[in-house]
């Protein structure tokens, strides 16, 4: 049902040829510029790095504390202080965290938020200086979303194959959460890998399919939203091998950071993140709440962690609400619709684009894992049926999302009104989206029926 025959392709492949050259060779100029400047001081100190390298900084710390400790102490509850938000709060001065950054050549460090095992995964790369960690970061990153859209087109058996790869793999770094993600040296490419994978081996491998997204829960933990959809559809299979991925992984995890490090982890600094962040780079429903609730959009971090405690408990729970209602909505549609399993790969690419609506903290390069759908949407859609109307939708959700217009629009402007409007206009793509998605699959209910009944 997601096969693609573009015959428009036939013919380019010089061309294709030629345009993949020219942008292998500007992305390796733009690697080596990255490399150079790594290498040079700051005027302020030897050993403080040119580049930014502040959200990769915390996964190193948290593999080099790993690596030569047994039990580390990977999060430091601040426990009702003015540091009582870990997201984008720095560690105290005064602790061991704090040393290993310093030692480093980074005079802050933030919090780590992520779950204890996910440090496991940091402790080669701990091995390497900081500037060499970065950069190998940066490339596997780039390994991991070209493997990521080498298995999305697999699944969707598109045909020609390869000059779709090679336009689909130059639309993907192109695409702007992708960028951030490598400069700042975020996760978001694993969780792409990890859910197309598990989408690709729901219905042949779902013990391997189980054991993606277990992975991806202890990288971070909103895949764990998959589980529900599962028991919805009766795959006991799938549950059963989840659940035993999750506890042969918790054991691990348990057994290398001790009890203490995974309560600390599932006890304080989850709820901690419960309410967001009300920082203008934060793009989640809840960020929007808290923007129309206190008339303007927050920009600086200390004017965010004000207006954070600030934060009536009755607003937070209006976000929870409409959580509740978006995810349950999301899965009673697709009850109501069609009552097997039958479809659970395409149930699950929209879920990936839920995440980004349910979650209190959403940055721009948590947009990374939309790529699924998005690529989903532009490669399986019928041509032959999509109204124009469907496409110019498809087409200016995507724009938004994968550019940086929005951000581009919002400095340029000093109206309070103005600048909550365009904060907006990611959360509001991400629904669009997601009714592009309901419209396709309804489609294919209704394109099953009619072949059934013939």
């Amino acid at each position: 049902m997601f096969y693609i025959d573009n015959a428009g392709f036939r013919g380019w492949g010089g061309t294709l040829g030629v345009v993949f050259v020219l942008f292998l060779c500007a992305l390796i100029q733009q690697e080596s510029h990255i490399a150079k400047a790594l290498q040079r001081p700051r005027p302020g100190g030897a050993s403080s790095y040119q580049y930014n390298l502040a959200d990769f900084s915390v996964y190193y710390v948290a593999g080099k504390a790993t690596d030569t400790h047994r039990y580390p102490e990977l999060y430091y509850p601040p426990a009702g202080s003015w540091r009582a938000n870990p997201i984008i709060r720095i560690v105290d001065p005064h602790t061991a965290w704090a040393d290993i950054g310093r030692a480093q050549g980074q005079s802050q460090v933030q919090y780590f938020i992520y779950p204890p095992l996910f440090s496991l995964l940091m402790v080669p790369f701990s091995r390497l200086s900081l500037a060499s960690a970065y950069l190998a970061w940066r490339e596997c990153n780039l390994l991991f979303l070209l493997l990521s859209i080498f298995v999305i087109l697999r699944w969707l058996r598109s045909k020609p194959f390869w000059p779709i790869f090679i336009l689909s793999s130059i639309a993907a770094i192109s695409f702007f959460p992708y960028n951030e993600t490598a400069f700042l040296g975020q996760v978001g490419v694993i969780l792409l890998l990890l859910w197309a994978l598990g989408v690709g081996w729901v219905e042949e491998k779902p013990v391997c399919s189980a054991l993606c997204f277990a992975l991806g829960t202890m990288v971070k933990v909103t895949p764990v939203i998959a589980v529900p959809l599962f028991a919805l559809r009766r795959q006991w299979r799938w549950l059963l091998a989840y659940v035993g991925w999750m506890i042969v992984l918790g054991g691990i995890s348990i057994w290398r950071f001790g009890w203490q490090t995974n309560a600390i982890y599932l006890t304080k600094v989850l709820p901690s993140m419960s309410c967001g962040f009300p920082l203008a780079t934060n793009v989640s429903l809840e960020t929007i709440l808290q923007n129309i609730y206190f008339k303007h959009v927050l920009i600086g971090p200390a004017d965010a962690l004000g207006a954070a405690l600030a934060t009536p408990s009755w607003l937070c729970f209006i976000f929870k609400v409409i959580c509740i209602l978006t995810y349950g909505g999301t899965l009673l549609f697709f009850w109501k619709k069609n009552k097997r399993s039958s479809l659970l790969p395409v149930e699950l690419v929209t879920l990936a684009l839920v995440t980004v609506l349910i979650s209190p903290v959403v940055w721009r390069h948590s947009y990374v894992p939309l790529l699924l759908p998005l690529f989903f949407l532009w490669l399986a859609t019928d041509t032959r049926t999509a109204s124009l109307g469907r496409y110019l939708l498809l087409a200016i959700s995507t724009i938004v999302i994968g550019t940086a217009l929005p951000e581009f629009a919002f400095n340029l402007t000093n109206s309070a009104l103005l600048q909550i409007v365009l904060q907006m206009l990611l959360p509001a793509a991400s629904i669009v989206i997601l009714f592009l998605l309901f419209g396709h699959y309804r489609q294919i209910i209704d394109l099953t029926r009619d072949s059934s009944s013939r």
